[in-house]
């Protein structure tokens, strides 16, 4: 879907819902928008869903405190739906109106992905897109 932001009303509104934004998701919006310098990436062709929304991961965690527990679980979350790195980059500067160049760089940390399939099927887990999350973090102004 497509999600506005209000600067002025710090909100942001999709359909007929909005949410209020924090002081710290403002800048770092205003931030992205603004931002020119160069955006390096290496390993340009590697799956990348390494990234949750914040509000998703609250939702997670108050489904968790519903739960009677019994010993200790640490697991993995991200995103489902991959796109490569450099899908994952041009759809954020496009989302966030950056015109930021994009170069590739050799080097760089070795490239995973994230497995979510504990968490899924033992915690309800229900992963947002690639897509959606960026979506929803990169917002345009009416």
């Amino acid at each position: 879907g497509i999600y506005k932001l209000n600067l002025n009303s710090r909100k942001i509104f999709y359909k007929d819902k909005s949410l209020a934004l924090t002081e710290k998701e403002i800048h770092i919006i205003t931030f992205l928008k603004e931002q020119k310098k160069p955006v390096k990436i290496s390993n340009p062709d590697f799956p990348f869903n390494n990234v949750l929304h914040s509000a998703d991961l609250a939702m997670f965690v108050l489904s968790l405190l519903d739960r009677n527990w019994s010993n200790f679980h640490a697991f993995p979350v991200g995103a489902s739906a991959p796109m490569t790195i450099a899908t994952m980059v041009e759809t954020m500067k496009n989302a966030c109106g950056s015109s930021s160049e994009t170069t590739i760089v050799g080097g760089g940390r070795t490239p995973f992905s994230i497995s979510t399939a504990y968490a899924e099927k033992n915690f309800g887990y229900i992963p947002a897109t690639v897509d959606s999350i960026i979506s929803r973090f990169c917002l345009t102004d009416d």
